[in-house]
C-alpha cells in the first residue's frame, strides 16, 4: 500500500520560476514538480511557511505558452545541501487557468506513456 497523501499528481518540470512577496521581493526558483494544487520548487532562500506569495510560470502547451500568474502559500521549506526544497500551494486559481495546468499534464502523461 502507498503512502502517497497528494490528491493530484504531479509531474516533473525543469524550468525557472519567479516567486515575489512583499510585492518588492523577488526570488528566482528552479521549478522541480507541478500538479493543479501548486508546485515544489528549488530557492537559494528560505521561505517561512504560511508566507503569502505571487508565482509566474510559464506553461508550454501543445500550440501555445501560457503564462500562469498567481497567488499561492509556502507550505514547507526544507534546506539540503543549502538549497531550500519549497513546497507552495496554489491559492487563486481561475477555471481557465486550471483547465491549462490540467491539458499540460495530460499532454504530460501521454508523452510519457507513449515513451515507454
Amino acid at each position: 500500500m502507498s503512502d502517497e497523501k497528494r490528491r493530484t499528481p504531479r509531474f516533473r518540470i525543469h524550468q525557472m520560476i519567479e516567486i515575489q512577496f512583499s510585492k518588492e521581493t523577488f526570488i528566482l526558483s528552479k521549478g522541480i514538480n507541478l500538479s493543479e494544487n501548486g508546485l515544489l520548487c528549488i530557492t537559494e532562500k528560505y521561505i517561512d511557511p504560511y508566507t503569502k506569495i505571487f508565482i509566474m510560470l510559464e506553461i508550454p502547451l501543445k500550440h501555445e505558452t501560457f503564462t500562469l500568474k498567481t497567488d499561492g502559500v509556502v507550505i514547507r521549506s526544507e534546506e539540503t545541501g543549502g538549497e531550500f526544497y519549497t513546497g507552495i500551494e496554489f491559492t487563486s486559481l481561475f477555471g481557465s487557468e486550471r483547465l491549462n495546468i490540467r491539458k499540460y499534464l495530460e499532454e504530460k502523461t501521454a508523452a510519457e506513456s507513449s515513451a515507454d
